[in-house]
């Protein structure tokens, strides 16, 4: 049987994501389901029921199993707040890039430290400005936005950067 299964890039990210940092929940989950009967499933199967089992029925069981991840992800991604604020600043300059020269992992995970740098800076200039005895003494709260995300995006894409020496564009 010759099937192709699209996978979105947040799926593919998220798979990484979990091999690279969550490889003992992932052992954990692994055991739990032994424990839990997956074990005894794997025992009552044989070669001929692996036989028999159709090539369609094996590829629609990976097939629930990754819509059902990606629709979990993208349920669970609309529901953090999103810096709109952030994220409309640096649009523009992202729209300016060279989207085919870039790895767009780099490019998301930049994105993503931009978004909680920028969050993180918004926590704190309340506190600062609450500190101070007059407005003007807080002068770093009045820096433009858009040129600050724009700064810190540069900066996580070129701290995020892994030249590839074979090639040509470095």
């Amino acid at each position: 049987m010759s099937a192709q299964i699209s996978l979105s890039f947040e799926l593919i990210s998220l798979l990484n994501w979990l091999l690279r940092h969550e490889k003992a929940m992932l052992n954990a989950m692994l055991k739990q389901a032994l424990e839990h009967g997956f074990a005894e499933e794997l025992e009552k199967v044989d070669a001929a029921s692996i036989a028999a089992a159709e090539s369609e029925e094996l590829y629609h069981t990976v097939l629930d199993f990754l819509e059902y991840l990606e629709h979990s992800l993208i349920k669970n991604l609309e529901t953090i707040n999103v810096d709109n604020k952030t994220k409309d600043a640096i649009m523009p300059t992202l729209q300016k890039l060279e989207a085919d020269s870039l790895d767009h992992k780099t490019l998301w995970l930049s994105m993503q430290q931009t978004k909680a740098r920028m969050l993180k800076a918004k926590q704190l200039i309340p506190q600062q400005q609450t500190k101070a005895i007059a407005p003007e003494a807080a002068p770093e709260a009045k820096i433009d936005h858009s040129e600050h995300a724009n700064k810190i995006l540069f900066e996580q894409l070129l701290k995020n950067w892994k030249p590839n020496n074979k090639d040509v564009m470095n």
